[in-house]
């Protein structure tokens, strides 16, 4: 189930995507409705939102669509074409320390558009800091 919350995104307060949890989902630029490119070591640190089975819900209705992508993390929810990703840095509901890290993870809105690129925001500088141990691009 995906609900929507209103969480502190950079000093802002913003609706954002949860997971059933409370926790803050994330998509990455570099992803796209049909590949996903965080797998593998990137994966513990951005665990995809996965679906054993049936199809994704929300709470409340959303403006754009939640479907699912079969890929290298297995069934990825995906809304409006962009996989859906929680971040280990994430310690409890309500939190945003994954929006921006490295240019590339930004916290998925209700109103995101489709095509990827098209719905990244420009990053602040503080937005763009590699967290820490962090060694490469997608920040894990």
């Amino acid at each position: 189930m995906v609900s929507v919350a209103t969480v502190m995104v950079n000093g802002s307060s913003e609706q954002v995507l949860t997971n059933s949890s409370g926790y803050t989902l994330y998509y990455l630029t570099q992803d796209s409705a049909s590949s996903v490119t965080c797998t593998g070591s990137c994966a513990q640190t951005w665990p995809p939102l996965v679906l054993a089975s049936g199809q994704p819900t929300s709470s409340p209705s959303l403006p754009q669509a939640l479907t699912t992508f079969t890929g290298g993390n297995g069934r990825q929810v995906e809304y409006d074409g962009h996989p859906l990703y929680h971040y280990t840095g994430d310690t409890g509901p309500d939190q945003s320390n994954g929006e921006g890290v490295n240019g590339v993870w930004f916290v998925a809105t209700p109103s995101m558009a489709s095509g990827g690129a098209t719905a990244t925001p420009t990053p602040s500088a503080a937005a763009t800091a590699t967290p820490s141990g962090a060694a490469n691009p997608y920040g894990y």
